[in-house]
């Protein structure tokens, strides 16, 4: 069962995947109404999952489960991944690089950089300590709420970069 993602609850388990490029309009219209469809039939143990999905900035996409109503389970989680690889391959995008970084520029718009990238940003103080990164561990849309966009300084980020300054 499909619901938006701003009535789900703060508890509501969630996975964030990026894309290693910006979707065009086109394709993020698309995305969208794929991820309503598989919720709406996303299942575990064949019963149905109180689910939601959104795609933010054309690059960051969030699944979420409510498993008050029911756990979501290592196959439903295959259902989902299978999902996305499937996406991949239709739309020629990765979702899987979890070493690529969203962050903000000064002018506060968005950029997607891989690994690589982002250590020579690092080095070379275009990211300094507040520059705004997208941190995708986050486990829960609670989390997701408040601690989304964080300073680089406070984010997993910064220990693995840092020692390159």
């Amino acid at each position: 069962m499909f619901v938006p993602i701003d009535e789900m609850p703060e508890s509501a388990r969630i996975w964030i995947y990026q894309t290693d490029r910006f979707l065009t309009e086109q394709e993020a219209s698309a995305l969208t109404d794929s991820l309503i469809t598989f919720c709406e039939h996303w299942t575990a143990h064949k019963k149905d999952l109180k689910a939601s999905a959104a795609l933010f900035h054309r690059c960051l996409l969030v699944l979420a489960v409510d498993e008050t109503q029911q756990e979501a389970s290592g196959c439903s989680v295959d259902k989902s991944v299978n999902f996305l690889h499937a996406v991949e391959e239709e739309l020629g995008v990765g979702f899987f690089d979890r070493y690529s970084v969203a962050w903000k520029n000064e002018e506060g718009e968005l950029q997607l950089s891989n690994k690589e990238e982002f250590e020579t940003l690092v080095r070379k103080e275009v990211i300094q300590a507040e520059t705004p990164v997208f941190n995708n561990l986050l486990q829960t849309i609670g989390q997701l709420r408040t601690n989304w966009e964080i300073p680089f300084s406070k984010s997993w980020h910064s220990r693995l970069f840092s020692t390159l300054v």
